[in-house]
């Protein structure tokens, strides 16, 4: 017989699904004021400098810069 969950396990399984569909992927770089890794703030927007840049940010501290493109 099919073991079935209850509404909060089903809830909770789909919140934390939802919560890491939403989640920023992490850019693989360092924040230089905590440690945690930094994401892409707005992939959709580059500087238009040469060369091009991305604005990144910290989800932990806050702190901010920019990456080249």
């Amino acid at each position: 017989m099919k073991t079935l969950k209850s509404i909060e396990e089903y809830n909770a399984e789909r919140y934390a699904a939802l919560k890491q569909a939403n989640k920023l992927p992490g850019n693989g770089i360092a924040c230089a004021r905590c440690g945690h890794e930094m994401v892409d703030s707005n992939e959709q927007y580059w500087r238009t400098s040469m060369p091009p840049k991305v604005k990144i940010s910290c989800p932990v501290c806050g702190d901010w810069g920019y990456r080249l493109a």
